[in-house]
């Protein structure tokens, strides 16, 4: 849709009053979020919103924090949660795991027990 847009300026939203740099646009923000009847929807929220998706697709959370301005991965990691689908997809992975029985099935004597004690 942006990019259908005819670019005027250097900056994607302007000031209406002035054309340039948008300094703040919360005010902007609540007002479109009251014209679609959104509730209990924030500002704040399109970080988290924004970390999760960028997670979601397996960017480096080093990447993110740079991105939504983190200097501590502890921070960035608030802002990243994993979706539904990506959990269900992790979980899915444990059953591809073979059991220890067939590791344990092409492995020599020696190896067998060495497998086992680090099974442990």
């Amino acid at each position: 849709m942006l990019e259908s847009m005819p670019k005027t300026t250097e900056f994607v939203f302007t000031s209406p009053s002035t054309n340039g740099k948008l300094i703040d646009v919360k005010k902007g923000f609540r007002k479109a979020v009251q014209a679609a009847n959104i509730s209990d929807f924030r500002f704040h929220d399109l970080r988290h919103t924004c970390g999760t998706r960028l997670a979601d697709k397996g960017v480096n959370l080093v990447v993110i924090a740079e991105i939504l301005g983190h200097s501590d991965l502890r921070t960035v990691k608030r802002y990243c949660h994993a979706m539904k689908k990506t959990k269900q997809e992790a979980m899915q992975k444990l059953t591809e795991i073979k059991p220890r029985e067939q590791f344990l099935s092409n492995s020599g004597i020696n190896e067998k027990r060495q497998v086992a004690g680090l099974a442990l």
